[in-house]
Formats: C-alpha cells, sequence, structure tokens
C-alpha cells in the first residue's frame, strides 16, 4: 500500500521478487602496475620520444597535461624554463 499525491491509499503490485542490494565495487583505478607502465614507456619512446617525456613527467612529478605542455629545456630558442 502506498499514499497518492492527494493522501489516499491505493494498492502498489509488487513483483513475484525484489532485488533489495547489489554491491557495486567502484573503486578508482589509480595505480598502474610497474610492468604495464614499463611497456607503456617503452613503446612510447619508440614511437614518439617526446610523449615519453611528459608520461615521466605526469607520473613521477605529478604534473597535469596541461602543465607538461608549458614545460621547456633551457636552451629552447622559445622561452628558458624550469626543465
Amino acid at each position: 500500500m502506498v499514499y497518492n499525491n492527494y493522501g489516499r491509499i491505493k494498492k502498489k503490485p509488487l513483483p513475484d521478487f525484489q532485488i533489495s542490494f547489489i554491491p557495486e565495487n567502484k573503486s578508482i583505478f589509480r595505480d598502474i602496475p610497474t610492468k604495464v607502465f614499463q611497456v607503456i614507456l617503452n613503446q612510447a619512446y619508440k614511437h614518439t620520444p617526446g610523449i615519453a617525456f611528459a608520461i615521466c613527467l605526469q607520473s613521477f612529478a605529478g604534473l597535469r597535461p596541461g602543465e607538461v605542455c608549458n614545460v621547456r629545456q633551457e636552451n629552447s630558442p622559445l622561452v628558458k624554463g624550469s626543465c
């Protein structure tokens, strides 16, 4: 029995079975195993060496993708940077 919008009791059909709890394990995947990281880094260095440095900065220095794009070497012709 349930109440409708007017406060009156009305019958509500229930199914023959009712699932009351479904466990959900939605954990955040943050850590990449070392073996997987080595494969990713080797492939990045093999195909695009510039990306390999960005991956290392993101992994070990904690820089975000936008911050990695602004890192320059000291001998850069554009602007001297911190790396």
